[in-house]
């Protein structure tokens, strides 16, 4: 099998003849520590990484204004505050329901909004994964108003919430649509909806606001022809029976810290949806031995590989922090231990 093989059919839940590797993001201080002055297509291809990952959040797919020194506006009118890492929300435009009918999104059709991704499907297409990963509905509807805020509306004020998520969940179908249409493979797409020990919101509220949205995103992938990744960090075992019956081909990143232990999420889903991801990228991938590494992942693939419907990635991604002879070792010990026969 060539990569694009083996992800497709670890996907489909099936027995590929290795599990496969995939990272939605690989720091670039990581990357070219390994290889000095590499791209990220270039450092897929000659690391081994069975696809090839166009991030909105740091390729360009939404430009911004400079505010000072330390802030931007992104075009969604939200302020963001500039650090090493990533950018943090700070404030958003939509305050109220009146602010919410106002209001107009970015346009999903902008000539940027896909960033690198067709460069990607040109050199990539049929021999790697082609993967777009984009949010679906919470974390930008949250932007727009304001984390905490938007959480005190799913009490306070419902129908704003749900003018917000109608808002961004349209134009997420669109954008989801568009990559799919522009030769994306697989459609990861990332909101986090949990914390380490509980989601941010209860099962009934999840089920109200955020459920529909989601499904509908996802099933716009699915009838577009490519596969649907969701990604949400933290312990949402409370969730994960509405996610799965999505539809959803696969759910990620599985945080070991947040007890998403993979031997239970295998047993209790693994029939039904592929698995990516449980790799620890806090204490282990940064202050680990690479050997620890490499006893990490052999015995992570053990629990999760047998059967099919596996695929190896960090907890969430490859951070600044990660030591890179760790991720040389998580990436040579997949190639090792992921071999089927």
């Amino acid at each position: 099998m060539n990569s694009a093989e083996r992800i497709f059919t670890a996907l489909q839940g099936d027995i590929p003849d290795r599990v496969p590797i995939l990272e939605w993001f690989v720091h670039p201080s990581v990357y070219q520590a390994l290889i000095p002055g590499i791209t990220w297509p270039d450092f897929v291809e000659q690391i081994g990484l069975d696809a090839i990952s166009s991030l909105f959040l740091f390729e360009g797919a939404f430009t911004e204004t400079k505010i000072d020194e330390k802030t931007v506006m992104n075009e969604w009118g939200v302020t963001l505050a500039v650090t090493e890492e990533h950018q943090a929300p700070i404030e958003g435009p939509i305050k109220t329901l009146e602010d919410a009918k106002r209001y107009i999104p970015p346009d999903p059709e902008a000539p940027h909004r896909l960033g690198h991704l067709p460069e990607y499907i040109q050199r990539f297409k049929g021999e790697k994964a082609v993967v777009w990963a984009q949010r679906a509905d919470f974390m930008w509807a949250a932007e727009l108003c304001r984390l905490d805020d938007f959480l005190l509306n799913f009490v306070i004020n419902p129908k704003l919430v749900h003018e917000v998520l109608e808002i961004v969940a349209e134009f997420s179908v669109a954008l989801a649509r568009r990559a799919v249409r522009a030769g994306a493979d697989v459609v990861m797409l990332g909101d986090d909806y949990a914390f380490n020990t509980a989601p941010l919101m209860s099962p009934a509220m999840f089920k109200e606001f955020i459920l529909p949205r989601l499904t509908r995103v996802i099933q716009a992938v699915k009838d577009e022809g490519a596969f649907c990744v969701k990604h949400s960090d933290g312990n949402v075992w409370s969730l994960l029976d509405m996610i799965v019956d999505t539809g959803v081909d696969a759910i990620n990143p599985l945080e070991p810290v947040a007890d998403m232990e993979i031997a239970a999420v295998k047993k209790k889903y693994g029939d039904r949806v592929c698995l990516i991801g449980n790799i620890d990228c806090g204490d282990l991938l940064c202050k680990a031995s690479p050997e620890d590494v490499m006893r990490t992942v052999k015995e992570t693939i053990s629990k999760a590989a047998p059967g099919g419907g596996y695929i190896v990635s960090s907890s969430n991604t490859i951070h600044s922090s990660v030591k890179p002879e760790n991720y040389r070792a998580m990436i040579e010990a997949t190639h090792r231990y992921g071999m089927y026969s």
